[in-house]
């Protein structure tokens, strides 16, 4: 099953066909990705081919990642206003199929399949020396420690019970309500 660019109809890629050109195609996505963000990973393919780095984002829609310090591209930024202007460094995504994984034990790279520890716990394993790749410790903001700021529900409203559970239909609660009311009335 091909899929075309977004919008691309039938009839406009056939049009695009007698012309003499192809319609774009989208990349395949990769539905289960092995590497994430904080792998030290190995360029195979292209200028940075050999070198290793880490990877600091992961594109999946595009089916991308980006590597720190490698397949860099110089960028030309005019100045304005707000900023000043120059050339800038700026890391380009490399596909996923050109890097693979790091072995911990060597260095090397290496593919990498999924196994599941006896505890049941699902983990990456390097296929050329069985070992069990971690994923990496992302450090995450301190949440436990924010200040509250004005639009903030305050702590009494937030824990306050509002919603009464009930197992009757919504006829049966409506009755109820008005039988309630006429016992009131009285």
């Amino acid at each position: 099953l091909v899929s075309y660019r977004h919008g691309m109809s039938g009839v406009r890629a056939r049009a695009l066909r007698v012309m003499g050109k192809r319609p774009k195609k989208l990349p395949e996505p990769i539905h289960r990705w092995k590497i994430v963000k904080g792998d030290k990973v190995e360029i195979l393919r292209g200028k940075d081919k050999g070198q290793q780095g880490e990877v600091t984002a992961v594109l999946r829609s595009q089916s991308r990642l980006i590597v720190a310090g490698m397949n860099t591209h110089r960028r030309i930024v005019p100045s304005d206003e707000k900023q000043q202007g120059g050339v800038f460094t700026k890391e380009a995504p490399i596909h996923y199929s050109d890097v693979q994984l790091v072995d911990p034990t060597d260095g090397r790279p290496t593919r990498v399949r999924w196994d599941w520890t006896p505890t049941g716990e699902k983990v990456r394993v390097s296929a050329r020396t069985d070992v069990v790749i971690p994923r990496p410790l992302l450090s995450l903001p301190d949440r436990t420690s924010r200040t509250e700021h004005k639009n903030d529900t305050k702590a009494p409203a937030a824990t306050q019970q509002t919603f009464q559970a009930s197992l009757l239909t919504f006829e049966e609660a409506v009755l109820r309500s008005l039988v309630n009311r006429q016992e009131d009335k009285r």
